[in-house]
């Protein structure tokens, strides 16, 4: 499991129309599979598919953290 801690988020400046996600964009673990032929595993795509700006990974050796950190960072 993944836990993600929300940072404090100031409020849109006024007069900024408010964000729109892109919806035309494919979740990075499907982009890492079909341009990098890199198959994530399940652990490993749900941190590709998180959109926090920072992450903490916890996990044991051999579990695929810098090659997901990798492909994050493409």
């Amino acid at each position: 499991m993944i836990r993600v801690a929300q940072p404090n988020t100031n409020p849109r400046p006024a007069g900024l129309p408010p964000a729109q996600p892109e919806a035309s964009l494919p979740k990075v673990s499907t982009w890492a599979e079909l341009s990098l032929g890199f198959t994530p595993d399940p652990r490993q795509a749900e941190l590709l598919d998180l959109e926090a700006s920072r992450l903490a990974v916890c996990t044991g050796r051999q579990q695929g953290k810098t090659q997901a950190a990798a492909a994050k960072a493409l």
